[in-house]
């Protein structure tokens, strides 16, 4: 029953948010792996979602199945942008070439999850975030409606409505992995990647919070 299973996903990621009970929360992934391979694609997503607020590394594997593959269909493009923004939130350093092909995608959705995923990394090492700040960087020049040397009598709506929707998310996420919350105009991050993008200071690693609120 969908209305069962929907009710028990979102029972389980309420346990999930708040406990820091290992065993039992694989425990409940495993449960769900057997679940997603159901046809139902609204219960398909349901897990999915599910999966990404448990955070169990025994997911990894099922999550890059959908997120990592190349979905024409419908229904396959729908579960690709769901299982990307859960698959953003373990933060694992090697998966991020994968999710910025996933900006890349056709997909708005896709797109749009995967860029906002990248904010999770927000207290990765500075290798990663560097790395995170160059594709979102690439992203910005790439979307941007006037790339590719068109007139700006040749841009069509749909890029125009891609760019709105794409572009503050990339500067949502730009101000999350280099701390500069104050930038908010495009030519001024073009002019803050050119000038700190070399810079080790601003790549530097950054001590987990705990550890500042020892120091």
């Amino acid at each position: 029953d969908l209305d069962m299973i929907d009710k028990l996903c979102t029972r389980i990621q309420d346990f999930a948010k708040t406990s820091k009970d290992q065993i039992q929360i694989d425990t409940m992934a495993t449960m769900l792996h057997k679940a997603v391979k159901k046809r139902d694609l609204l219960l398909k997503l349901k897990i999915l979602e599910t999966l990404g607020v448990l955070q169990s590394p025994k997911s990894t594997k099922v999550l890059k199945r959908y997120a990592f593959v190349k979905a024409k269909k419908d229904d396959a493009v729908k579960l690709k942008a769901v299982a990307v923004a859960a698959i953003a939130k373990y933060r694992d350093p090697k998966n991020i070439a994968k999710l910025g092909d996933a900006m890349k995608s056709r997909d708005m959705t896709t797109a749009r999850n995967a860029i906002k995923g990248m904010e999770h990394y927000r207290n990765a090492k500075g290798k990663h975030r560097k790395k995170i700040a160059e594709l979102l960087m690439k992203r910005l020049a790439g979307e941007r409606p006037s790339a590719g040397g068109q007139g700006s009598g040749n841009i069509s709506a749909e890029q125009t409505e891609r760019w709105n929707k794409l572009a503050p998310v990339i500067v949502s996420s730009m101000q999350a992995i280099t701390r500069e919350t104050t930038i908010s105009e495009l030519e001024n991050w073009q002019d803050w990647w050119k000038e700190n993008k070399n810079r080790r200071k601003v790549w530097k690693d950054e001590k987990p919070e705990d550890e500042e609120e020892e120091a």
